[in-house]
């Protein structure tokens, strides 16, 4: 009984780890795709600006 309580709180764990990895992944990709985004409109902005 006690093993099985440890294994499954285990594999929870690691679970949880994975998808934390997963999240944190995917935050750093839409945090360097919306830089990239602004940095774009702003230079844009600026272009339209100048003409």
């Amino acid at each position: 009984m006690e093993k099985k309580q440890t294994t499954a709180s285990m594999t929870l764990a690691g679970d949880s780890f994975i998808a934390v990895k997963k999240l944190s992944s995917c935050a750093r990709k839409i945090r360097f795709v919306s830089a990239h985004a602004k940095i774009y409109m702003h230079s844009s902005d600026n272009d339209r600006m100048n003409k």
